[in-house]
C-alpha cells in the first residue's frame, strides 16, 4: 500500500476514527483482563521450575502500539516498523510476543450482507512481511453490541493460498485494497482466542528462557 493511498484512505475515514478507537480500547482491556489467567494456567502446567520462577516475575501486558491507535489525531506518514505495524502489541518484559489489529463495524446495520466479517489483505501483507502469520490475530468488533470474535493470520493466508471456499475476496469501494472475508462460524470466540495465545506466549517464554 502506498504512502498516498494510505492518507487518502485516512482522510476517507477520518470521521469514524472515534469508532475506531473505542473497538482498540475495547479489545486492549479483553486481552488484559485474560492475561493474567493465562499466566496462572502456564505457571501450573509447565513442569519446568525456570519457566515457573520467570512468570512470577515477568511483567506481560499488552498495549496500543499501532500508528495511529488510541488517537484522533490525523498522523501524515505510513508506519514504521513491526512495532506500528499493528494496533495492539503483547509484550514480555518489554518485547514484543503477539499482535492484535481491532477492525469492525458500528453497528449491525453496518455488516454488508452475505459479506461476513473482514479484515484488509494489506494487514495481512504486514503480518507476512514481519513473519508474525501465527502470533497475529484480527479483532472484528461490532460496536453497538458489544461482539467480538477473533481470527488467525496465519489461518487467513493459508485459506487464501489454498483458494479455500471458506475464504473469499471482497472490496467496499471501488477505489480500496482487497479485504479477505470468512463466514462469523470460522472466526473464534474470545475463550478460543484467548487459548490460541497461551500457546503462542508459552513457546515464546521457552524460546526466551529455555533457548
Amino acid at each position: 500500500m502506498t504512502l498516498d493511498f494510505s492518507l487518502k484512505m485516512k482522510e476517507r475515514y477520518r470521521g469514524e476514527w472515534s469508532v475506531a478507537n473505542a473497538r482498540e480500547l475495547y479489545v486492549l482491556s479483553l486481552v488484559n483482563l485474560a492475561l493474567p489467567v493465562v499466566i496462572e494456567r502456564l505457571k501450573s502446567r509447565t513442569g519446568d521450575t525456570k519457566v515457573r520462577v520467570y512468570l512470577d516475575k515477568a511483567r506481560i501486558y499488552a498495549k496500543l502500539t499501532g500508528l495511529g491507535a488510541g488517537t484522533s489525531e490525523f498522523i501524515s506518514r505510513s508506519y514504521s516498523g513491526i512495532m506500528e505495524a499493528f494496533d495492539i502489541t503483547v509484550l514480555v518484559d518489554d518485547e514484543p510476543c503477539c499482535w492484535v489489529d481491532a477492525t469492525g463495524v458500528a453497528s449491525v446495520d453496518e455488516l454488508k450482507p452475505g459479506l461476513g466479517y473482514c479484515a484488509a489483505t494489506w494487514k495481512l501483507q504486514k503480518a507476512k512481511k514481519y513473519r508474525v502469520l501465527d502470533r497475529t490475530w484480527f479483532a472484528f468488533v461490532i460496536n453497538e453490541t458489544g461482539t467480538v470474535k477473533f481470527l488467525r493470520a496465519g489461518w487467513l493466508a493459508y485459506q487464501l493460498e489454498a483458494e479455500s471456499p471458506r475464504v473469499w475476496l471482497a472490496k467496499l469501494y471501488q477505489d480500496e485494497n482487497m479485504i479477505a472475508c470468512a463466514n462469523p462460524r470460522n472466526w473464534l470466540s474470545r475463550e478460543k482466542f484467548i487459548k490460541q495465545l497461551e500457546t503462542r506466549l508459552k513457546q515464546h517464554l521457552i524460546a526466551k528462557i529455555l533457548g
